[in-house]
């Protein structure tokens, strides 16, 4: 009996060192189970060293790399990662979590409820149209936890995600005539915003200080430089906003913080790309085929465009240890890649799209609607590129990708043209839920999404903002809309805490807890909001791609 007892439980009578070492080579998920095996078991699983690797990794995912955590400090590396996390989701699902054995059991079970495909909440932000009309971009800031959308009339709303209130902190409204908003972009501490119109230009918004009320905190305009043609793209690497025109040119600018806040914003231009336009050849006559900059991806020392191509934008000769960044170099080449099957006519001119995902990998769809995997960009130039087909053609039913979005462990695409439809995707590319819904009545074309750990946002051109919450239904839901049978809302303050149960309680059955039905709710219906409108929007030069 005893020596049945030793081999069932061989783990426990290992040297500390050894056990932790085997328990190291397990997921989350099968850490938590373990913990449930034996006492002793239980106990060794408390050691929050056995955690630092998976939120390491979580957290180098949804970053892309950047802005690591410091393993060396090995006496603070606790506290790194506790602050880290709480700066991640523009929620406070990860906040006041106190060992890193509770910020993982969190990890589980948020990841539990991505994987059921069923969101807890739905919520138009907009339900009282404070955008009357067609919403075209947004962003998320997880630092002030605030949803940030710019409208077709130039027209930008900050929404907070703690206020608990579906009313915005802040609107601002570009100068008459108005110029529409056509990308948005964000850094630690700055907010870039791309219009086109009358006016072409870029606009700098620095964030408000630490303890600025959170009712009323947000981004405060402070510069901008104009651009050759319409921004279609924008992205931030440090101080450093790149721009992708509609006509084909990237501009580099650095943003000039000042030394001092009392100090004036000086915008400087860096480097000034061409990417190629592409073109048909067909009876000899060459035609304009696709959009140029649709969507942009840096990757020191590498720009990645995207068109009816993938373009890469490369110094004509790099150094070994890529320390310089492509605006500090002399000369730059700009390289093609294109999908090996040839794009079918009616695939002309769309567009494909790209997101970063991982550390150093994008996602791809291409006008064929298919979604790949492309990574290898390390190894040398984008011609060779190691190349996964996630999603094929076939599952958008020959409608094309006009959005797409990606957090560490799932990727969320829209289509452009009918059937209009948002799908979930994990990120080898099987399909979770198709059935997502903009708005009741006739479907519309999402314009944009933005994901987050915790949510998924999409805006479109019903001026709808719509905020999609997996936060695990035990915990308060995002904003503090509290359900009711009758599908009535009613604002709530935000959770103060959220306190840990065991994984067979909260993660056996995601869908089960879900709120009632939502038909016919109120937060989606837009019949009690006066509308006052002035003036008319300015038409997208893209527009018609978007149709």
């Amino acid at each position: 009996m005893a020596a049945n007892r030793m081999i069932g439980d061989c783990i426990s009578n290992l040297p500390l060192e050894l056990a932790f070492y085997i328990f190291e080579m397990l997921d989350l998920e099968d850490l938590f189970t373990c913990s449930a095996v034996s006492t002793s078991w239980r106990m060794m699983l408390q050691s929050d060293y056995l955690y630092v690797p998976h939120l390491i990794r979580k957290y180098d995912l949804i970053t892309h790399g950047r802005n690591p955590i410091k393993t060396k400090a090995n006496t603070k590396i606790a506290k790194q990662i506790l602050q880290k996390y709480s700066q991640i989701s523009a929620t406070t699902y990860f906040n006041d979590a106190t060992t890193l054995r509770e910020l993982a059991l969190r990890d589980v079970q948020l990841n539990h409820q991505w994987k059921s495909g069923v969101p807890t909440r739905k919520t138009d932000l907009n339900a009282c149209l404070v955008h009357r009309y067609s919403v075209e971009h947004v962003v998320v800031d997880s630092r002030y936890r605030l949803v940030i959308s710019g409208d077709r009339c130039g027209k930008i709303v900050f929404w907070s995600t703690e206020t608990g209130i579906s009313q915005p902190v802040r609107v601002y409204e570009t100068t008459h005539p108005p110029a529409a908003i056509s990308a948005m972009a964000l850094n630690e501490d700055h907010l870039a915003i791309g219009t086109w119109g009358l006016e072409q230009m870029v606009r700098i918004f620095r964030r408000d200080p630490e303890d600025t009320p959170i009712r009323s905190r947000a981004f405060s305009e402070v510069g901008e430089f104009h651009v050759p043609s319409p921004v279609v793209s924008m992205i931030f690497e440090g101080n450093v906003c790149i721009a992708g025109c509609y006509d084909g040119e990237v501009m580099f600018f650095d943003i000039g913080v000042p030394d001092n806040d009392s100090d004036s914003y000086n915008p400087k231009d860096l480097l000034l790309v061409q990417v190629p336009r592409q073109t048909s050849n067909e009876n000899e006559q060459d035609t304009d085929v696709g959009q140029q900059n649709f969507s942009l991806h840096y990757q020191k020392p590498f720009l990645f465009t995207s068109s009816s191509v993938i373009e890469q934008s490369s110094p004509k000769r790099k150094d070994r240890d890529n320390k310089r960044d492509l605006w500090e170099y002399d000369d730059v080449v700009v390289k093609t890649y294109m999908p090996e099957a040839p794009s079918e006519p009616d695939h002309e001119g769309r567009p494909c799209i790209i997101h970063p995902i991982g550390n150093s990998e994008l996602l791809v769809a291409w006008p064929d609607t298919s979604i790949y995997r492309m990574g290898n960009f390390k190894a040398g130039m984008v011609q060779l590129p190691v190349c996964d087909e996630l999603v094929d053609a076939n599952n958008h039913r020959g409608a094309p990708v006009g959005a797409l979005a990606a957090n560490d462990m799932y990727f969320v695409t829209s289509t452009s043209s009918s059937p209009h439809k948002i799908t979930l995707f994990s990120q080898d590319g099987k399909v979770i839920n198709q059935s997502f819904q903009q708005s009741i009545g006739d479907p519309s074309c999402v314009n944009d999404l933005k994901m987050d750990p915790c949510f998924f946002v999409s805006v479109s051109m019903d001026r709808s903002v719509i905020l999609w919450d997996f936060t695990p239904p035990r915990v308060q839901p995002l904003g503090g809309f509290e359900d009711h049978h009758d599908g009535s809302s009613v604002s709530q303050s935000p959770a103060s805490g959220i306190t840990s149960e065991p994984l067979e309680a909260s993660c056996s059955s995601p869908a089960s807890s879900l709120p009632p039905s939502r038909e016919n709710s109120p937060l989606l219906s837009r019949t009690s909001c006066k509308e006052e409108v002035h003036g008319g929007p300015v038409q997208s030069p893209y527009a018609p791609a978007r149709k």
